[in-house]
């Protein structure tokens, strides 16, 4: 996923991803409402990224929050730590030993 920089792939280590609002309509001044307080709910917006854990644009997704910027399968380590559990046996080892189990 990050080829071992420990950075988010989809944002490369920001925390957010530029997203185009788009204006509810075209050719005429927006009306600002009580709603939006005066800020910009059309244009390039910073959004969360839901990669690294990260939510919202501040327009139509809700609160911007920032992600991590790690990458989420390494955890911003770089690499990926094997667990070492073996593999499952559905046969006991009396059936592995003994060649003549129909198993």
């Amino acid at each position: 996923d990050c080829d071992g920089s420990g950075k988010c792939p989809d944002c490369q280590g920001q925390g957010f991803v530029q997203v185009m609002v788009l204006a509810p309509v075209v050719g005429e001044p927006l009306m600002q409402s009580s709603e939006t307080s005066g800020t910009q709910n059309h244009g390039r917006a910073p959004q969360g990224c839901l990669a690294c854990y990260g939510r919202g644009d501040n327009a139509l997704n809700g609160p911007f929050v920032k992600g991590t910027g790690c990458c989420a399968a390494c955890k911003g380590v770089g690499k990926i730590t094997p667990v070492i559990k073996g593999f499952k046996s559905y046969r006991t080892r009396a059936e592995v030993d003994d060649p003549g189990s129909p198993n």
